[in-house]
Formats: C-alpha cells, sequence, structure tokens
C-alpha cells in the first residue's frame, strides 16, 4: 500500500517522517550526502560562470563583427568617393578649353617678375594672362586638396603630373623671383610642386639627369629651378 507523505515531510528509510527542517542536517549525518550536495553546487555555480563567459565572448564577437563591417563599408564609400573625384578631376583636366588654356599659357615669354608685368599686366594680352592664371589655380586647387589630405601625389595620373612639372619648368623662374621680391603668384604651389617633382623622379628616372633637373630636349631653354628652395613660411612681403 502506497503511504501518502505529509506536506513539509521526507520519508527517511529506517527513520520514519521527519520534517523538512530536520532533512536539511542530513548531509551531516550522512557525509556523502555532503559531497553530492557540494558537487552540484559547484558544478551549478560553473555552468552559470561558463554560460555568462559565453555570453560576453558573443556580445565581443558581435560588437567587433559590426566595428569590421562597419569600417569596410567605409573603405568602399573612401574608394568611391576617390573614384569620383578622380573621374571629376580627370574630366575637367583633359577638356578641350583647358588644354587650349595650358598651351596658351605655354606661349607666355618673360626673363622675371618685372618682364611679365611689363609684357601681360593690364589690359595686355589678357587671354593669355587669363589662361596662365586658370592653370597656375588649378595646379594650387590639387596643392589644396593634398594638403588637406584629400589625395596624395600618387592619385595623380601621368598626364597630370607631366603638365605640373611643365608648368614649373616654363614659370619656376618667375616664381622664384616673385618670391624672392615678396610676392608670390602661387605661394601654396612650392611644398606640392616639390612633392609632385619628387614623385616623377622616382617613376620616370629617365626625365631627370644627375642633378635632379628635367632633361627633356624641348624644355632645355628653361632655367631649372628647385621648388625647395622657395619656403613659403620665409614669405616677406613688401
Amino acid at each position: 500500500m502506497k503511504i501518502p507523505r505529509p506536506i513539509g515531510c521526507v520519508l527517511v528509510r529506517g527513520v520514519g517522517f521527519e520534517p523538512y527542517h530536520q532533512w536539511r542536517h542530513l548531509p551531516n549525518t550522512f557525509p556523502f550526502l555532503s559531497m553530492i550536495l557540494s558537487s552540484l553546487q559547484y558544478n551549478s555555480n560553473s555552468i552559470k560562470m561558463v554560460e555568462a563567459s559565453l555570453l560576453n565572448t558573443v556580445q565581443t564577437v558581435g560588437i567587433l563583427a559590426g566595428i569590421v563591417i562597419a569600417l569596410f563599408q567605409i573603405r568602399d564609400m573612401n574608394k568611391t568617393r576617390q573614384a569620383e573625384l578622380y573621374l571629376r578631376l580627370w574630366e575637367r583636366w583633359n577638356t578641350k578649353e583647358f588644354s587650349e588654356q595650358r598651351y596658351k599659357a605655354y606661349s607666355i615669354e618673360c626673363t622675371d617678375q618685372d618682364d611679365f608685368d611689363e609684357k601681360y599686366s593690364g589690359q595686355k594680352n589678357p587671354d593669355v594672362v587669363a589662361s596662365w592664371t586658370t592653370f597656375g589655380r588649378s595646379i594650387l586647387g590639387l596643392a589644396e586638396l593634398n594638403k588637406k589630405k584629400l589625395i596624395k601625389v600618387d592619385f595623380l595620373d601621368h598626364s597630370m603630373i607631366s603638365d605640373i612639372v611643365n608648368w614649373w619648368t616654363h614659370f619656376g623662374a618667375l616664381e622664384k623671383d616673385s618670391w624672392e621680391k615678396g610676392d608670390p603668384n602661387f605661394p601654396g604651389h612650392f611644398p606640392f610642386i616639390r612633392k609632385v617633382i619628387d614623385y616623377d623622379r622616382k617613376i620616370r628616372p629617365f626625365r631627370y639627369n644627375d642633378n635632379g633637373e628635367i632633361a627633356l630636349p624641348w624644355l632645355a631653354k628653361y632655367t631649372w629651378v628647385h621648388p625647395e628652395e622657395m619656403d613659403p613660411s620665409k614669405i616677406i612681403r613688401k
């Protein structure tokens, strides 16, 4: 016959029904029960610690994965913007209008700033002066982009680099003279043009002699000026 168990009591074989508060002391009576209960409590705490550790690991991995994905997205966005900027610059640089302005600027012949002012200031040759100014300011725009770390020199293609070097070959002496007189035409050019020339010397050394000067036959008549000689921070305006 099944013996009903009183509520709040436990049946201990050979002892009979005992209140629950007395059953709690059984481990002291039976040491093996104490070992079992201690083991169960330890395992329970260990499981909780493992679960907490796993949860923290999963959360950390999730955060790291989100950061990595965000970095890839930013990188892709930067590449897209760089590509768009390059296309805009390339299209602007290679338009018929800007090409004509560059060649008109090359037609300027002068020995120094005074000679330039005498031949091209005021209403004298306004179209040529406008072309020279546009060409110079276009290079100055690239210099500003480089200064603000929006582009690097290797961002430019060979045609842009060649045009910048040609511009300096034609007008370096004029720029040096205006710089020495304390009123340079394009003072922001010098550090950038130096970077462009240094880069061009590395990728196309055959264009330069042992002194680092341009050595192309069709530019031989121009006096080469080293842009590192001009430091914009030392300009003294008169």
